[in-house]
């Protein structure tokens, strides 16, 4: 499913926002706090119909409490504020936020709707029924007053309704953290500034073994350091000192934490490429850790890399050396520029303000502000 728009009404600080024109690569440009990692996050719940899984994932980034059991002090349920996701950050009944791709599409048009009900209105037949949720409810003085009606335009059953307290808190048990992966047809990956956990490195390296995708990584570091020959995992306690590469200059293999942070954020996109085959990944300040002389070609990778994983992109940046990398691509290789749109947001305004790949290098010639 390839998103070739979307419309944000009254999520987070959104009142009602639109993109349009979305490419394959798209890049998400803007003021400090200008909304860019919230479109992120809002393609993301889209994509996922709606789960509670994603939701939590963003909560608990932002505020996050714990709850631990008297008599199993090694059980912790996390207690997560979900009021950031709506307009006004409040959670009321009758709060809402819809997002919206593919408007104008008949077959693959997709649709979130999040509402807040009143609970007294919920018959226990509709509500989320769990154990640990009304034990936890009970010890922190916190009733839930609201469901969660949760309604996504390709998912094929109903849902039933999640309570949630009177300050916004969702409670996060394992039961409704097994219960969160349901059906979707386009799953997306979230690629944020902190370094993938090593047990997504392991389970994605599994992949590149599977589909001889080794050469595809090998690629991405040689972005950085060309003598690179291959890369290999040691079996084990899983951390970045398992992953070793053989230089083409010879010598020991060396752990990659040693090339730097830069290294270590060129695995993690190849690996998150890889991984989001036909499907959608975001990427959250895609140059995190990599220096202005390399932007040129780490677009010329994430573009080519999309292009053969068939992945949609959506990636942020607040580095005016990233765009104009991203600008002199277009120029030197404008074979590249159909799959590359930029969206510059301003919450000032109804939409995003769309270039298409090939407007990119006149942009930066006239020094229009595009951040």
């Amino acid at each position: 499913m390839k998103l070739t728009d979307l419309q944000l009404d009254g999520y987070r600080g959104f009142e009602s926002y639109t993109l349009n024109d979305l490419a394959r690569v798209n890049l998400l440009v803007g003021k400090n706090n200008c909304g860019k990692t919230s479109v992120l996050e809002a393609i993301n719940l889209l994509t996922d119909n709606g789960s509670l899984r994603v939701l939590a994932q963003f909560a608990s980034q932002r505020r996050q409490r714990g709850f631990w059991f008297a008599d199993q002090p090694d059980r912790n349920v996390e207690i997560l504020d979900v009021s950031p996701a709506f307009f006004g950050y409040r959670v009321k009944p009758n709060a809402k936020f819809v997002v919206t791709s593919n408007r104008n599409k008949l077959f693959n048009r997709n649709k979130l709707f999040m509402e807040t009900v009143p609970i007294n209105t919920v018959g226990n037949d509709q509500l989320y029924i769990d154990p640990d949720i009304q034990h936890v409810t009970r010890n922190i003085g916190e009733a839930p007053t609201v469901g969660l009606q949760i309604t996504a335009s390709s998912l094929k059953y109903t849902l039933p309704i999640f309570p949630i307290t009177e300050n916004g808190s969702l409670i996060y048990s394992d039961q409704l953290r097994r219960y969160t992966q349901w059906e979707t047809e386009c799953r997306s990956r979230f690629l944020s500034t902190t370094p993938m956990h090593p047990v997504d490195i392991r389970n994605i390296w599994e992949k590149v073994i599977r589909e001889r995708r080794e050469t595809n990584l090998i690629d991405a570091l040689r972005t950085l350091e060309p003598d690179i020959e291959s890369i290999h995992l040691l079996p084990g306690n899983w951390s970045m000192d398992n992953v070793l590469v053989d230089r083409q200059s010879g010598g020991p293999r060396i752990g990659i934490g040693s090339f730097g942070e830069g290294m270590r954020r060129l695995l993690d996109l190849s690996l998150a490429l890889i991984d989001s085959a036909n499907g959608v990944l975001l990427i959250d300040e895609i140059d995190t850790g990599l220096h202005w002389t390399v932007m040129e070609d780490l677009w010329r990778f994430v573009i080519t890399a999309a292009r053969q994983s068939n992945v949609q992109v959506f990636a942020t940046t607040h580095s005016y050396d990233c765009l104009e990398g991203l600008a002199s691509l277009m120029q030197n290789d404008p074979g590249l520029a159909a799959d590359v749109s930029l969206q510059k947001i301003e919450r000032a305004l109804p939409q995003a303000v769309a270039l298409r790949g090939e407007q990119l290098p006149m942009a930066i010639e006239q020094d229009i502000e595009v951040r």
